[in-house]
C-alpha cells in the first residue's frame, strides 16, 4: 500500500486551505494561522475502513486534488519536543491506539506528554464509529 500518512496529511492541508480561500473569498479575515500536519513513524496495525476511499484521490493525478508526496512529510517524533508545541492540538483516535498504548497495552506518559497544547491552548478529539478508542483505554484515560 502507498503511505496513507503522505495522503492523510495531503487531506488535512487541502481542507484547511479550502476554509481560509474561502473565508478570503467572502472578504472576512482569519486569525494568523501557521498550520502543520504531521505524520507517525508507528504504522498502523490495522487502516480504518474508510482510508481506500477518502485518500484515494490524493494518489491519483487524474483527480485534480492535490498530490501526496511522501517526501514532505513531518513525523511528530522526528521534532524536538520544543517544536511540538502549539495552540490548538487535534489528535485523532488512532493516536491512542497505535501510539499511547504500547505492545504490552501500557499506556506511555511520555507519548501523552507530546499533545499537551500550549498554556490556555485547546485540545481536541477525534473519535467515530470505526475509529473509536477500545473501551478499556477510555476508561483508562
Amino acid at each position: 500500500l502507498p503511505n496513507r500518512a503522505a495522503a492523510a496529511v495531503c487531506l488535512a492541508h487541502h481542507i484547511g486551505n479550502a476554509v481560509f480561500e474561502a473565508a478570503r473569498a467572502d472578504g472576512r479575515s482569519l486569525c494568523k494561522l501557521n498550520f502543520r500536519a504531521l505524520a507517525s513513524r508507528c504504522p498502523a496495525r490495522v487502516a480504518p475502513r474508510h482510508e481506500q476511499d477518502t485518500y484515494a484521490p490524493y494518489r491519483d493525478i487524474a483527480s485534480g486534488f492535490p498530490q501526496a508526496d511522501e517526501r514532505q512529510l513531518l513525523y511528530w517524533q522526528d521534532l524536538p519536543k520544543e517544536a511540538r508545541c502549539a495552540d490548538f492540538v487535534g489528535v485523532i483516535a488512532q493516536f491512542f491506539n497505535f501510539e499511547v498504548v504500547d505492545g504490552q497495552g501500557q499506556i506511555s506518559d511520555e507519548v501523552l506528554d507530546f499533545i499537551v497544547p500550549n498554556p490556555n491552548g485547546i485540545l481536541a478529539f477525534q473519535s467515530g464509529f470505526n475509529t473509536r478508542v477500545s473501551s478499556k483505554l477510555e476508561e483508562t484515560l
